[in-house]
């Protein structure tokens, strides 16, 4: 196991420099994210007249900002993403440590296969600063000794938010976990009013910025709204039971034959408005790799698109049942549970959809079964091999093929 493992982080190191060298800029990266970079500021920030070109809080371009004065290039922005990707590696790891120590790495190297956050490491693009910020919040949280470690989650936190809007679940993910442990199980009401209030002091720059903005985007950007659909639930459920499939079909046997019966009962419901497969974000669609796979396997297999979506659609069902049926987790993995939890309500209500957004969760997710996929080791090679294999290919693709990279955006 540790020669593969050493095998794919090799790999990846070095796809990721060929990708910060060699990937033509295009897309969001061209049009928007590194042009912010370069010109950020406070008036444009705040400015709802300004010409803020990304839907992102802006840290992340503040930071790239910085850097950029050293060195006004491209590279410079890209090879800062790739730090950050590293980083975040590194404190997924650490967080695995505490669960895990002997597959910590194991469990790692699945994670740093996840294609859109290894595709953020060397395109400037924003996803991994607020799953970094985020991760480093919560490991000082649960596992850094001191008296300070509330302070400083909470600041990583604020900083996660500043980097990404749907970070600020962290806060209600954390807020259901106090609730349970000093309300409901201590009593200790003074307890979870200061950390209530310290949830809100370090808010209050996002708040600010959001009151600014009218919203949790800049004005330019207010198409990134919320509304209920089906299409969108399916989306999300869709794309989780591919990037999992393996799993669920191997720990499905372990579900009560009465929950599978009422899922099967209560899954027609979803499958009244499947989500079509596009290649630009919009309503009633889904972009991305599993979209994408159900549209090849009916090319290919003849296998009608909508069939191969709705065994997803069942199987990302089985999934969050899966998750919620877990015996004997730890307060760090039940606070993810609830994290998973609001992060599929958030992007099954957003308008404008995507793969790469959903993959934002699979870090999380990770965290909640943990030991299990590497406990059975012909589950761990599957999953080694169809992560590897398509994150490998979906990014090679995108570098050495630019052209045709928006067919799997």
């Amino acid at each position: 196991m540790n020669k593969i493992i050493f095998f794919i982080f090799i790999s990846e190191l070095l796809l990721l420099t060929i990708g910060i060298i060699k990937t033509p800029t295009w897309g969001d990266e061209l049009n928007f994210h590194a042009p912010l970079a370069q010109n950020i500021s406070w008036e444009k920030i705040i400015d709802a007249d300004s010409n803020y070109s990304s839907a992102y809080t802006p840290l992340p371009y503040i930071i790239g900002n910085l850097f950029y004065r050293i060195k006004a290039s491209l590279y410079t922005l890209r090879i800062v993403n790739g730090l950050v990707y590293i980083l975040t590696i590194i404190v997924v790891f650490k967080l695995f440590s505490q669960i895990d120590k002997t597959n910590a790495l194991a469990l790692t190297a699945l994670t740093s296969l996840n294609p859109y956050l290894f595709r953020a490491g060397y395109i400037y693009l924003m996803s991994n600063y607020g799953i970094l910020f985020a991760l480093t919040g919560i490991y000082v949280y649960f596992y850094l000794q001191g008296a300070k470690r509330l302070w400083l989650s909470h600041i990583c936190w604020m900083a996660a938010v500043l980097s990404m809007q749907w970070i600020l679940l962290v806060y209600v993910a954390f807020v259901i976990y106090e609730f349970e442990l000093f309300v409901l199980e201590r009593k200790d009401y003074k307890a979870f009013a200061k950390l209530f209030l310290l949830k809100i002091i370090s808010l209050l720059p996002a708040l600010y910025l959001f009151w600014c903005w009218q919203g949790l985007t800049h004005p330019n950007f207010h198409s990134h709204t919320l509304a209920s659909s089906i299409a969108h639930v399916d989306a999300v459920l869709s794309v989780l039971g591919f990037w999992f499939f393996l799993f669920i079909i191997t720990e499905i046997k372990k579900l009560k034959r009465k929950i599978v019966a009422w899922l099967i009962f209560l899954v027609p419901v979803l499958l009244l408005n499947l989500p079509k497969h596009a290649a630009k974000h919009g309503l009633f669609v889904i972009t991305g790799i599993a979209s994408a796979f159900c549209k090849k396997t009916e090319q290919i297999l003849q296998i009608p698109y909508s069939v191969s979506t709705a065994v997803l659609v069942l199987a990302g069902v089985l999934l969050l049942v899966m998750l919620w049926n877990n015996d004997g987790l730890d307060d760090f993995q039940r606070t993810m549970l609830y994290m998973v939890s609001g992060l599929f309500t958030a992007f099954a209500v957003s308008t404008l959809l995507g793969a790469s957004h959903i993959f934002i969760a699979m870090p999380f997710i990770l965290f909640i079964p943990a030991k299990k996929p590497v406990q059975n080791r012909k589950l761990f090679s599957g999953l080694v091999f169809q992560y590897f294999v398509m994150s490998i290919a979906y990014n090679g693709y995108i570098i050495f093929f630019r052209s045709h990279a928006m067919f799997f955006n």
